[in-house]
């Protein structure tokens, strides 16, 4: 098995840089276990998943103008809202896990998000501290579903429709509760960090942790940064 190393050891103090020092939230995008095996296929395809959270939290920063344009039957882009001039812009720090806790194949989004917006209309910064659950994972659904087909996967109308069937909640994302969200994933988890620090310490051991322990290593390439590893 080879894994490319991708993750520097001084992402941490870069990642403090890129950060705010405001209230985070750290969102999960998951997707349903028979959609798995399409993006293992060609792990091109996994940008997929980055585009479609990018997308879901975008609609969800500027849902009157998802609403307008919704109403109007304009047609779907690649990255929402990327040619309109006016909308509010978001941070995001996204990073990818192909593997669950058993170490199956299990890809998913965990990204950092700033309770902040910035409106390109106003010029101005302005906090967005409301997650709507519901919104979030129907949006991914939808969002996800939509670039699947656009890249040429699903191209039965019944697989699209078995879906939506089996998954009329939307496909799950966690995101941590706070009291004036509408819903919760996990109520236990009711305590959003304002450390940005605490917050990039918790995120960095997912985005940093290897599939298999150190010691597993046999073999490294530094000239293509790929390691050999030993089961």
């Amino acid at each position: 098995m080879h894994v490319v190393l991708n993750m520097p050891n001084s992402l941490q103090p870069r990642l403090l840089l890129f950060c705010l020092d405001c209230p985070h939230r750290h969102i999960v995008f998951t997707i349903p276990e028979e959609l798995r095996n399409w993006f293992r296929q060609d792990r091109t395809r996994l940008n997929l998943l980055f585009v479609a959270s990018r997308n879901t939290i975008s609609i969800l920063t500027n849902k009157s103008l998802a609403d307008k344009l919704k109403k109007k039957k304009l047609s779907d882009t690649h990255y929402i809202f990327k040619n309109i001039p006016v909308h509010n812009e978001f941070g995001m720090i996204a990073t990818i896990h192909t593997f669950g806790k058993d170490l199956k194949w299990n890809p998913h989004i965990h990204c950092l998000i700033p309770e902040l917006i910035y409106s390109l209309k106003k010029d101005k910064i302005k906090t967005f501290h409301h997650f709507n659950f519901t919104k979030l994972r129907k949006t991914f659904q939808f969002e996800l579903i939509r670039l699947i087909q656009e890249a040429g996967g699903l191209k039965k109308p019944e697989e699209k429709n078995r879906l939506y069937k089996k998954h009329p909640k939307g496909f799950y994302v966690y995101v941590k509760f706070k009291s004036d969200d509408n819903d919760s994933n996990n109520a236990s988890s009711n305590k959003n960090s304002k450390d940005i620090q605490g917050c990039i310490n918790y995120f960095i051991r997912y985005a940093g942790r290897p599939a298999m322990a150190e010691n597993r290593i046999t073999e490294y390439n530094k000239e293509s940064n790929v390691n050999r590893f030993l089961f």
